[in-house]
């Protein structure tokens, strides 16, 4: 699951794209235990200049994490139409309470000497814009439970109006956790028919409607099983197994 944040900013009249975009802009993982919590992300630079950010821990809201949060490198840069890699460990210690932590990211551009042949071939620093995205994240203390706390309501499977067969429903979220959803569906001897993202479930929306289309799909009675699942580091992590019942599929 890929969620982008862009930044587009309005300068002298000219659209100028800043050039940030951050994949995957939630942490949303335990952060105590024996490891903590770990995600890697990937900041892209889709300028015409080489960019460099300082990332900047800032605190979070009234369960704060920053105090257990460790970003690496804490200076990145960038080469044009081109990306860098970012690392966010957690490690909250064994007094911590359960519960929803959040912290918060800046991304704050720095300047980049350059060799100016105009200036005699002196170094002069690169321009800069004096605007820092700051992207607010969210992990979890104690042990939750997705397989129970994730509950699913009116599953519907059935062939779409349009093309192939559309998969309805409601997922609540019971626990604490906040956490970015998709959907495996599976065939026979869990021969994968497709997986689709389903989008961030938590905290302030507990409940969310879904519809997801697999458009290849000639029959709903194709579909055996399904999951839920979350993406971490370039993997899934299966939080839900779901059983289908002849009365879910039409």
């Amino acid at each position: 699951m890929k969620k982008v944040l862009t930044l587009i900013l309005m300068l002298l009249g000219t659209v100028i794209s800043y050039g940030f975009m951050l994949e995957e802009v939630d942490f949303n993982q335990r952060m105590d235990g024996k490891d903590g919590g770990y995600r890697e992300y990937k900041l892209f630079n889709n300028g015409l200049e080489r960019v460099r950010y300082r990332i900047n821990l800032l605190k979070g809201g009234k369960n704060d994490a920053s105090k257990f949060i460790t970003v690496y490198p804490k200076v990145v840069t960038i080469e044009p139409q081109s990306r860098a890699t970012f690392k966010v460990f957690a490690k909250a210690p064994e007094t911590a309470k359960k519960g929803l932590y959040s912290f918060n990211l800046e991304f704050k551009p720095i300047g980049i000497p350059v060799l100016s042949k105009a200036n005699g071939g002196k170094v002069s620093g690169s321009a800069t814009i004096n605007i820092a995205p700051v992207v607010e994240m969210y992990g979890y203390v104690g042990e939750v439970n997705f397989q129970e706390d994730l509950k699913v309501h009116n599953l519907k499977i059935e062939k779409s109006k349009d093309k192939g067969v559309d998969i309805t429903g409601i997922i609540t979220n019971m626990s604490y956790a906040i956490t970015e959803l998709g959907m495996i569906v599976y065939g026979e001897e869990d021969y994968l028919l497709g997986s689709k993202d389903i989008g961030r479930i938590g905290s302030y929306e507990r409940s969310k409607k879904f519809k997801i289309n697999l458009k290849e799909l000639g029959s709903a009675r194709k579909v055996k099983k399904l999951a839920l699942y979350r993406s971490v580091n370039g993997g899934i992590e299966i939080l839900k197994k779901i059983s289908l019942y002849n009365e879910n599929i039409q």
